[in-house]
Order: C-alpha cells, then sequence, then structure tokens
C-alpha cells in the first residue's frame, strides 16, 4: 500500500505528458502538473453538470427539492417553524 502510495504521490506531482505516436516516447504536453490539470478538468466537469441540470426538467425539480430540503433542516436546527 505505501508502495501504491508513493508512485500516486509522484505522479500527481509530475508534468503532464503525452505519447509521441511515432517514436513512442512520452513528451511533456503542457506546462502543469497532474494534480492541477485534475483540478482544472474537475472544475469544467463540475460546471457542465450544472449546465445540464438547470437545462433538464428534471434537474431543475431534483435542485429545488433539494434546497426545500436544505432550508427545512436548517430551519428545525435552528428550532425556527417551518411556515
Amino acid at each position: 500500500m505505501q508502495c501504491l502510495i508513493r508512485e500516486g504521490s509522484t505522479f500527481i506531482l509530475s508534468a503532464v505528458s503525452r505519447v509521441n505516436l511515432q517514436t513512442g516516447i512520452y513528451e511533456p504536453a503542457y506546462q502543469e502538473t497532474n494534480e492541477k490539470a485534475l483540478i482544472r478538468v474537475a472544475q469544467i466537469l463540475s460546471r457542465e453538470r450544472k449546465v445540464r441540470e438547470m437545462r433538464s426538467p428534471h434537474g431543475k425539480a431534483i435542485a429545488a427539492s433539494n434546497s426545500n430540503l436544505w432550508i427545512s433542516r436548517l430551519t428545525r436546527r435552528l428550532g425556527m417553524v417551518n411556515g
């Protein structure tokens, strides 16, 4: 397990690279680390998911029901009457 953690840490801190299909050698692709690239991709995917949910009639209902649930839980915790 420690070996896996060490390899993962080494990978996440290394530069983003691609394989050159003609030579089969890894070459630097961008001037960023894998960590920053993963964060950037996660942010893009999160924004895309929010847009899809906003456009979907089901997503709006789910978002509204989650919002109402959150508000009701908050008011119960604060001792307020839900009206």
